[in-house]
């Protein structure tokens, strides 16, 4: 199988990813679902964590559609990086320390008195986690 596009992220020692793209063998008619054909192999020490064999072949890529992992990537990415979306970021020079800032990212709304505990109880959470 031939790709027009291969390219490996990490290194393969440690941890890795390496996504190609390349002719759907099987067309669906879909130009997104079509041009997304291609191959995901992870690695981890060293080792193919994808890597396929069968009586008549070997691979170390799993082929398929690969939209909706993109798909996927796209909704969940920020949660992967971070452990939550970053606040607003408004002008610095608006506020004159830290707590004023923060307290202006925050998405304060008027809530019932349940609905507000839980909102303090999620900032708290995140002052924890990002302190």
């Amino acid at each position: 199988m031939s790709d027009w596009y291969h390219r490996q992220f990490g290194d393969a020692a440690v941890f890795a990813v390496s996504v190609s793209l390349g002719r759907d063998p099987h067309p669906s008619g879909s130009v997104a679902v079509d041009a997304m054909w291609g191959g995901l192999e992870i690695w981890a020490r060293g080792r193919c964590l994808t890597r396929a064999v069968t009586s008549d072949s070997s691979t170390t890529a799993v082929r398929w559609s690969l939209l909706p992992l993109a798909s996927w990537l796209l909704d969940v990415g920020v949660i992967l990086v971070n452990e939550d979306p970053y606040p607003l970021a408004p002008k610095r020079e608006s506020y004159v320390d830290a707590c004023a800032w923060y307290d202006a990212c925050e998405r304060a709304s008027y809530l019932d008195e349940a609905a507000e505990s839980a909102w303090f109880a999620r900032r708290s959470e995140w002052r924890k986690a990002h302190a």
